[in-house]
């Protein structure tokens, strides 16, 4: 496996930058996003049920894997890093109730708010989660 230093790499930078002007990905072209969710929230079931023995805990770790491409809130915290940890509660709190547990509706409602960059990476990383359990 090749590994790329991404700061220097000019070609990574020149993409990140372009789509941070565009917004978004395709322009939404094409995606069925209620499918992807679907799928996303199938891959979260079976990992939890086949892999986890925790059939039940599949919105918790859902709700984990979506706060984590922000980022860990303790890493924001400790570098002072507010807008980041200010954008981890909002998020969070969209998705429990007031007890704090995670509500179904609520993270489907959330990941039909995404940008497509965001949701197609939450796919990506639950799809990779599931190949990677299948060949331990």
């Amino acid at each position: 496996m090749s590994v790329v230093n991404i700061e220097n790499n000019n070609l990574h930078h020149r993409i990140n930058k372009y789509i941070c002007r565009k917004g978004d990905i395709f322009n939404g072209q094409n995606y069925d996003r209620d499918a992807i969710i679907n799928e996303i929230i199938s891959l979260y079931k079976n990992y939890c049920s086949k892999y986890l023995n925790e059939p039940d805990e599949y919105l918790n770790y859902l709700n984990n894997d979506i706060l984590s491409i922000i980022g860990y809130k303790y890493d924001m915290e400790k570098l002072d890093e507010t807008e980041g940890s200010q954008l981890w509660t909002e998020l969070d709190e969209l998705m429990i109730d007031d007890k704090g547990i995670v509500i179904f509706d609520k993270v489907i409602s959330l990941l039909n708010e995404v940008p497509l960059y965001f949701l197609m990476t939450l796919y990506g990383n639950s799809y990779f989660m599931t190949i990677t359990a299948d060949r331990l």
